[in-house]
């Protein structure tokens, strides 16, 4: 039989730290591009950061502030109202949203609640435009996002989208076959 030979020791070393040394630069450059990244969407929200919404205490108006350097524009406040005199747990809850407008820049605009009867209403967001024209939405419990168009998401998120409506996914997986698959994708 013929004998198999491994190399010599220096060989192996230098063959370690090469692999340990490529494998540490590579975790410093995903460290470096998630740093960049963050970086790059704190520079993107940078204005529309500074725009909010709130209540004065039991005054019947909201306040909008643009505290960025630029003009914030086609300004909406989503609330939602319910009318005072309805019985204790009626779901006759309607959502509003309320045209605000441009809001010039370091400005705070008051708007008043169009409705005189007393009414129980909350504030549940605001819907802006910044300088740039990308639209911004704060909500009360979700905090601020960008509302991107559909052609700017990746293709990826597209495509899981799209496989959630073709697939039945109500019927348990294992129920699903090719077939059933196939015949969701096409119109009847």
């Amino acid at each position: 039989m013929a004998s198999v030979e491994y190399g010599n020791l220096p060989t192996w070393v230098s063959a370690i730290g090469t692999t340990g040394a490529l494998l540490i630069n590579a975790l410093l450059l995903r460290k470096a591009l998630n740093e960049r990244s963050e970086a790059l969407q704190e520079k993107r929200q940078d204005q529309a950061s500074k725009v909010s919404a709130w209540t004065d205490g039991q005054a019947r108006s909201i306040l909008v502030r643009n505290g960025s350097e630029a003009v914030v524009d086609n300004c909406f406040i989503d609330m939602w109202y319910k009318k005072s005199g309805a019985p204790p747990g009626d779901p006759a809850i309607t959502p509003v949203e309320l045209h605000v407008g441009t809001i010039p820049p370091m400005t705070t605009r008051e708007v008043e609640i169009p409705w005189e009867e007393p009414l129980q209403w909350a504030l549940t967001g605001i819907v802006f435009r910044d300088a740039k024209g990308r639209y911004w939405t704060r909500g009360k419990s979700d905090g601020l996002k960008e509302n991107r168009p559909p052609w700017e998401t990746s293709r990826s998120k597209r495509f899981k989208a799209w496989l959630k409506s073709v697939i039945p996914w109500r019927r348990s997986r294992k129920a699903i076959d090719l077939s059933e698959i196939l015949r969701a994708g096409r119109p009847t």
